[in-house]
This record gives structure tokens, C-alpha cells and sequence, in this order.
């Protein structure tokens, strides 16, 4: 995903370089790294350095999308599928992540998966 530079602001402006961005997410059964990239530009006029901030996450700071977070919350509470084996899932994708991060992760998102939901259905067009 790259975040385009007109989006900044209409201020002519140079690339100087990039930020990226790294989330875990789930993908029907299987995990993928979803990689943002978000341009660092030098304002032309004041040589004034800026870059796009990086989206929004349901839980700030952290390395998981809200893909990851709402099926996570899906196959511990309705498939009854421990963070445990949820770990071993992960691994098997070839990811490495500690199980004590899953476990923040759920922890987290105590008190806010209606948030999740929200975020889900607005990513995905169905929620304006």
C-alpha cells in the first residue's frame, strides 16, 4: 500500500525519501505482512521536512492490523481455538511473533471489538 504524495497538501514539494510501515494481518486462513510505504518530502519554499502519517490501528503502536486482531478475536471466542494454537498457526506461515504478543493483542482489544468491527467494515467500503 503507498500513500500518495498529493495527499499531503498541494504544496509544491520534493521526495527525499520514504517511511515504511509493517503490519500482520490475516488473509482467508493464511497471515501476510502488509508493507505501507509513505513518502518523506522537503517543502520546496521552506525546506520544511514532512510525511504522511501512518493509518490508523486499533491498537496504537502496535504491529497488527485489525484483520488480524477481528480473526484472532473470532477463532478464540466462536471457533474456540486457544491463542496457543493460534500461535502455531502463525509460525507455520513462517512468521515469528512471541505468543506473549498475541496475548497483549487480546488483552488490547478487551473492551473494544465493536472499534475492530467499525474499522473493518469502513477499510472495506461498507461504512462511510
Amino acid at each position: 500500500m503507498r500513500i500518495n504524495v498529493a495527499e499531503l497538501n498541494d504544496v509544491p514539494a520534493e521526495q527525499i525519501g520514504e517511511k515504511v510501515t509493517y503490519r500482520l494481518a490475516q488473509r482467508h486462513s493464511s497471515y501476510v505482512v502488509l508493507k505501507i510505504v509513505r513518502p518523506v518530502l522537503k517543502i520546496t519554499a521552506t525546506n520544511e521536512i514532512m510525511s504522511a502519517p501512518a493509518p490508523e490501528n486499533v491498537l496504537e503502536g502496535s504491529m497488527s492490523d485489525v484483520s488480524l486482531l477481528a480473526g484472532m478475536l473470532v477463532d478464540k471466542f466462536v471457533a474456540h481455538l486457544p491463542l496457543n494454537r493460534q500461535y502455531e498457526r502463525i509460525k507455520a506461515a513462517g512468521i515469528q511473533i512471541a505468543r506473549s504478543t498475541l496475548l497483549n493483542y487480546a488483552e488490547g482489544m478487551r473492551g473494544s471489538p465493536s472499534t475492530c468491527c467499525t474499522r473493518l467494515r469502513k477499510r472495506n467500503g461498507r461504512l462511510s
